[in-house]
């Protein structure tokens, strides 16, 4: 929703930028969070990863919200591949 935004509106871009920014960092911190409260969680590092992927991106987007939207799609999209990877291996634990 955020892309769309973005396109439907270029002058408010930054303001996009900080949204998703914020909602990185705010994600990440309430993951990591809950993944520390539960201690017998088998995918609870992955977890953890998970979330300090998601608190670093969010910084690297509130500190270069200017790098050009190619930096900021390459970050998001990576951000998303390797958080999406940590994910699934932390399911798999869990599920084993």
């Amino acid at each position: 929703m955020a892309g769309a935004v973005a396109l439907a509106w270029p002058d408010i871009t930054a303001l996009v930028l900080y949204v998703i920014a914020c909602y990185a960092i705010v994600s990440g911190l309430f993951g990591a969070v809950g993944a520390l409260q539960v201690r017998t969680l088998a995918g609870r590092r992955w977890m953890l990863a998970a979330c300090l992927l998601a608190v670093l991106c969010g910084v690297f987007l509130l500190l270069a919200p200017g790098a050009g939207i190619l930096g900021i799609a390459a970050v998001v999209g990576g951000y998303a591949i390797v958080v999406g990877a940590v994910l699934i291996v932390g399911a798999v634990q869990l599920h084993n």
